[in-house]
């Protein structure tokens, strides 16, 4: 796997969910951090950054157009 560029960074967990199955639908590898982490500790959301939308650097301009 190409090395990972980080494409946006949620703090709604739907909307990061919604928009990493879009991705996966589209055939992009994209790996969501901090999801397991955020979903027991919610209230740790800003202070950790939010949930880190990522795809491997080769399929980051396709992932920017879905």
């Amino acid at each position: 796997m190409d090395n990972l560029v980080c494409l946006r960074r949620y703090f709604d967990p739907e909307e990061a969910l919604v928009v990493s199955s879009a991705l996966g639908a589209s055939d992009i590898d994209a790996i969501l951090f901090n999801e397991p982490f955020l979903s027991a500790l919610p209230h740790l959301r800003v202070a950790s950054g939010g949930y880190r939308l990522s795809v491997p650097a080769s399929q980051e301009a396709t992932a920017i157009e879905v």
